[in-house]
């Protein structure tokens, strides 16, 4: 029976869930992990490179996935929607880093921007410092605005985990950022925290890089 059941499927294709789904590409991207980003006269170099995987992943991502993404979008536009929204992002190049880019934009509940802040950090650190520095910023910039209910949204898992006492923080260098950020949390009536895909950031992304571009 069971060389009958091998020989019948050798002779007929059995169709996959996953047929199509992740098909393989002879197109491969190269980047040059050696060439220093940071140097001003390289940024034309970065900018190229994220300009390349911009394009591969419109280029190769399944439509599946697309539709996924776009639900997964939309799903998380409807979570705490009448409340202002900020977003924030940190940005190294090298990690660690000697100068840390720093973004945070709010929007209201119909995505228009109420404002916005880059800013460099010029004692450094590594990528979750500036992670949590630039959320602490934009908590300040919603303190300012005089913002009483706040929705949160990040890229980084390692620090909206943290926030919300999925993880514990046991980096003694990210510990007095965690205690500044639950303080500036009492300046507000209601504070959530959403972690967001990268491209759903962009905005943030952007801010953080400006600063170090101007560094």
């Amino acid at each position: 029976m069971a060389e009958e059941l091998n020989e019948r499927m050798n002779k007929e294709k059995v169709p996959s869930v996953f047929e199509n789904k992740w098909p393989i590409y002879d197109e491969k991207m190269v980047i040059d992990a050696n060439i220093d980003t940071r140097i001003e006269e390289n940024k034309i170099i970065r900018d190229g490179w994220i300009n390349k995987i911009d394009i591969w992943i419109n280029k190769h991502l399944c439509q599946n996935d697309v539709n996924i993404i776009s639900k997964q979008h939309n799903k998380m536009d409807n979570v705490s929607s009448d409340n202002p929204t900020l977003y924030f992002d940190g940005a190294c190049r090298g990690n660690p880093s000697d100068k840390l880019g720093l973004g945070a934009i709010i929007k209201d509940k119909n995505g228009m921007k109420i404002v916005s802040c880059h800013k460099i950090y010029e004692e450094g650190g590594t990528n979750n410092d500036a992670e949590y520095l630039a959320l602490i910023e934009g908590l300040q910039l919603a303190r300012d605005a005089d913002i009483k209910q706040l929705h949160v949204k990040g890229d980084s898992s390692l620090v909206i985990n943290q926030v919300t006492g999925k993880f514990q923080v046991r980096a003694e260098n990210l510990l007095p950022l965690y205690n500044q950020v639950k303080i500036l949390e009492n300046c507000f009536d209601n504070v959530s925290y959403q972690h967001i895909r990268r491209e759903f950031n962009k905005e943030a992304d952007a801010l953080a890089n400006k600063a170090l571009d101007e560094k």
